[in-house]
C-alpha cells in the first residue's frame, strides 16, 4: 500500500505532470514508429522505383532489338523468296551453250558448219560442208547413230537438203536435242 501525504494539490499536479511524461513518451514512440514506418516506405518506394526504371531500360533495349531482328527477318525472309523464284526460272532455263557446245561437237572437225540456228529450246538447223563423200557417209551414219538414240543429248536429226559440186558436199541439217 501506498501512503500519499502531499495535499490533494499536489496530488493533481503530481498526476498532471506523470500524465503530462506518459503522453511525451507515447508522442515520441507515435512519432519514432511514423518515421520508421514513412522511413520503410520510402525505402520500399525507391528500391522499387530503381528496379522499375532497371526493367524498364531492358525492356526497350529488347524491344528495340526485337524490332531490328524483325526487319532483318523481313528482308530475310523476302531474300529467300526471291531466291527461290530466281532458283525455279534458273532451272527451266535452257542452256544455249551447252546446246551450241554440242552441236558443234556433233560432227568433229572435219565438217564445217556453215551457219547454225537456234529454231526453239530443242531444235537447231545448221548447213555444213565436206570435201569428200566419205565423209557425207560419216555424216550419214552419225545421223543414223542419232535417230536410233546411240547419240546422248540428241533426239533426233533429218537432212532438209544436199548438194554436190566437185567433190563438195553441202547439207543442211535439224538436229533436235532431248
Amino acid at each position: 500500500m501506498e501512503v500519499n501525504l502531499l495535499p490533494n494539490v499536489a496530488k493533481f499536479q503530481a498526476d498532471k505532470v506523470n500524465f503530462s511524461r506518459k503522453m511525451v513518451g507515447v508522442t515520441v514512440t507515435i512519432g519514432t514508429v511514423w518515421v520508421a514506418v514513412l522511413a520503410v516506405i520510402m525505402v520500399f518506394y525507391w528500391i522499387t522505383r530503381i528496379n522499375f526504371s532497371k526493367t524498364e531500360s531492358k525492356h526497350k533495349a529488347l524491344l528495340a532489338d526485337y524490332l531490328s531482328m524483325s526487319e532483318g527477318i523481313v528482308v530475310n525472309q523476302n531474300l529467300r523468296y526471291k531466291l527461290k523464284l530466281v532458283n525455279q526460272v534458273l532451272s527451266q532455263r535452257f542452256e544455249y551453250g551447252k546446246a551450241f557446245r554440242q552441236m558443234e561437237s556433233l560432227f568433229g572437225e572435219e565438217v564445217k558448219l556453215s551457219s547454225l540456228e537456234l529454231k526453239d529450246d530443242k531444235s537447231f538447223s545448221f548447213s555444213g560442208e565436206v570435201v569428200n563423200g566419205e565423209l557425207m557417209d560419216m555424216v550419214e551414219r552419225k545421223i543414223i547413230d542419232i535417230n536410233e538414240g546411240r547419240v546422248d543429248g540428241f533426239f533426233g536429226a533429218r537432212i532438209s537438203s544436199v548438194e554436190n559440186e566437185a567433190d563438195l558436199w553441202k547439207f543442211d541439217l535439224e538436229v533436235d536435242l532431248k
